[in-house]
């Protein structure tokens, strides 16, 4: 399968790369990457799409069931995101 990106999308993506591998190395010193760092290197990426909602967003919402009622950030794939994902499954595409 082969996963067809502008090369905005290709920028956005070698960027979420960039920021995930500078946390990592961690001026010299490699660690552990946060996985609130890596959900906001995906927002600022374009991979990811950051919502308030009032109410789960269906059948089984982690966020809600982590957070419990009231106002929640949740996180949904974009496209890119999604064709990223799908990129990580399939090996890359051909």
């Amino acid at each position: 399968m082969s996963h067809p990106y502008t090369d905005a999308q290709v920028a956005a993506l070698a960027r979420f790369a960039g920021l995930v591998f500078a946390a990592h190395r961690n001026d010299g010193y490699p660690g552990d990457v946060d996985g609130s760092e890596i959900e906001r290197f995906a927002v600022e990426c374009g991979l990811l799409d950051k919502r308030e909602t009032l109410a789960p967003c269906g059948g089984i919402c982690v966020c809600h069931e982590f957070n419990g009622p009231g106002d929640v950030v949740c996180y949904f794939n974009t496209e890119l995101g999604k064709s990223a994902l799908d990129a990580a499954r399939d090996g890359g595409g051909s």
